[in-house]
């Protein structure tokens, strides 16, 4: 297990049997929890699921008499709704958060035992601009962070054979454009988009390699 410390949380990343636990709990609409390991380290958030209409809110939620103030944020996620990523990133930066990649886990074999954090995690689609919130944003090497382009989210699953409208082809372009002024305004790199939206629905989403997260400036440190 090795350590990272991003403004006053102390992760400690490891490796868990339990880690397989979350693959169904991704799959799920986001969640959030505080993980306390106090008194050595403040805690953080644990962020697990995909991003839906209704996750901008119940974040509001989760953050009413918390104070999470520059706290670090721990992402699970295969993505979701582009416009509630938008919106949620932007309240994560206004909060000044921290973000990572990784799976909460709370080991209670021996008392007293802290929290860790393991990096086989995913990061992917909307996820990754989620990610790009954080003032400070690490991915340990065995996290995946993963990237393609956004499609209608109906016809995601058979894109070549699904049927699209004018309108249907306007929406995909606005947001586009909102997603392009969200990623400069979070200091993205150009990029960023570029390798998104060169991969289409039906291939395999792209995984950046370390070089990718540097150049696309998803880590900063």
């Amino acid at each position: 297990a090795w350590g990272v410390v991003l403004a006053g949380a102390a992760l400690t990343f490891g490796t868990s049997a339990r880690a397989g636990n979350t693959l169904e709990e991704r799959k799920l609409p986001m969640k959030f929890s505080w993980v306390a390991c106090e008194p050595n380290c403040r805690g953080w958030i644990s962020a697990v699921g995909i991003i839906t209409a209704d996750t901008p809110r119940d974040f509001e939620e989760f953050s009413k008499e918390r104070k999470l103030d520059g706290a670090t944020v721990v992402l699970d996620s295969s993505g979701g709704s582009v416009n509630d990523a938008i919106t949620l990133g932007r309240r994560f930066r206004k909060l000044g958060l921290l973000t990572t990649v990784g799976i909460s886990l709370h080991d209670r074999s021996g008392q007293g035992a802290r929290p860790t954090v393991a990096p086989q995690a995913y990061c992917e689609s909307m996820c990754v601009f989620l990610l790009l919130s954080g003032k400070t944003r690490y991915v340990p090497p065995a996290a995946h962070v993963r990237v393609h382009q956004i499609w209608m989210g109906d016809r995601a699953d058979d894109a070549k054979a699904a049927s699209y409208t004018a309108q249907d082809l306007m929406i995909v372009e606005r947001d586009i454009g909102r997603l392009a002024k969200y990623t400069f305004d979070m200091g993205g790199a150009g990029e960023l988009l570029s390798l998104a939206l060169s991969v289409p629905p039906w291939e395999d989403l792209h995984e950046l390699s370390a070089a990718e997260l540097r150049l696309t400036n998803l880590v900063t440190t």
